[in-house]
């Protein structure tokens, strides 16, 4: 806590003030614009606020100031991290990787293929209902963000993949206790969104993808070839 009110003493000084009754929220900001143009990083800077708040909290319990603005103002705004973004010959290669020649690969092929083709998000993957999906007119009826639903289309190529594992896959995969879940896993259980995440982040890794490479970035590679 120490180290990180350090910043505010030099500020202080710089401006030649004394008194902390004269921190407002138009000092704070000066001093948050001053610590990003000193090299500080965002999360430095929220970091030091935070401190900050803590201190002027004590501060006015302690009586040592009457007024505490440092709740009117905010730290910068973390900068989003946007997917790493496959380009279409990637993509291939990662719907190539799985091994067609075993059941689980020819699930993962059809699975891998759904996700891509139809731009599904994990958890829309994991919820789908065998009475979701027509093959005829290649669409799957999914419930997505905010409980609202909606219907994802896809082409042939993941229409033949996921046909094959629905006629000689799934059943091999059923047990007494398996329900109408289009994606499941050797037991016969719902394959879960961590299931579904983890085959993702290894057929991408044997494919050579960017290591940051997960089932959203499958998301955003669908909706950037879709634009192209």
């Amino acid at each position: 806590y120490v180290n990180d009110l350090v910043p505010l003493v030099e500020y202080l000084d710089k401006h030649g003030i004394s008194n902390l009754e004269k921190v407002d929220r138009l000092f704070l900001r000066g001093y948050l614009a001053w610590l990003m143009t000193s090299g500080y990083s965002r999360s430095s800077v929220s970091r030091k606020l935070s401190a900050l708040k803590s201190f002027f909290r004590f501060l006015r319990q302690t009586g040592v100031v009457e007024i505490d603005q440092t709740d009117l103002v905010t730290g910068p705004k973390k900068v989003k991290k946007l997917p790493a973004i496959a380009s279409s010959f990637e993509i291939e290669r990662l719907l190539d990787e799985p091994d067609v020649t075993t059941d689980a690969g020819i699930r993962d092929r059809a699975l891998l293929e759904l996700l891509y083709g139809a731009g599904l998000r994990v958890s829309e993957a994991n919820t789908s209902d065998v009475g979701d999906l027509d093959l005829k007119t290649r669409e799957i009826r999914v419930v997505g963000k905010g409980s609202k639903p909606r219907v994802g289309l896809f082409g042939g190529q993941a229409a033949r993949w996921i046909e094959k594992y629905l006629s000689d896959v799934r059943p091999r995969f059923m047990s007494r206790r398996s329900d109408a879940a289009v994606w499941m896993n050797q037991s016969g259980g719902r394959l879960s969104t961590r299931s579904i995440q983890r085959i993702v982040k290894k057929y991408a890794l044997a494919a050579g993808l960017n290591p940051d490479f997960h089932t959203h970035s499958l998301r955003h590679s669908f909706a950037t070839h879709l634009l192209d």
